[in-house]
This record gives structure tokens, C-alpha cells and sequence, in this order.
């Protein structure tokens, strides 16, 4: 099993165990993955929510 294995498992485990409701699942996804992508694509820039406007701008996580 490689490190990412191992990673997913604990994450899915918590994950589980961590009891939110669709909007708080969404909001989680909202706020930390794709604030994460933002700086995987600009890692020089320090973004937040500019940052996942600007993955918007390009199709990535758009918001309704």
C-alpha cells in the first residue's frame, strides 16, 4: 500500500464517521478542495476565495 492509500483510508474514515449533512459536504469540498487546487495551479499567489473564483473563471468548481 503506497502513501496515498493510506492517506484516502484515514480520510475516508473520518470522513464516515464525521456525520455532516449534504450542505455541510458540499461546503467542505467547497472550501477546502478547491482552494487547495487554486494553489496546486498558482503556488505563488495567495488566493482564498479569489482563488477559487479565478478556477471558476476557468471552469472548476463553479458555483450556482
Amino acid at each position: 500500500m503506497g502513501d496515498g492509500e493510506w492517506h484516502l483510508m484515514v480520510w475516508w474514515h473520518w470522513w464516515e464517521s464525521a456525520s455532516l449533512g449534504e450542505a455541510e459536504r458540499i461546503a467542505y469540498f467547497r472550501a477546502e478542495w478547491l482552494d487547495w487546487a487554486a494553489q496546486q495551479i498558482w503556488p505563488d499567489m495567495d488566493f482564498g476565495e479569489a482563488g477559487v473564483r479565478r478556477l471558476a473563471e476557468h471552469g472548476i468548481g463553479e458555483t450556482r
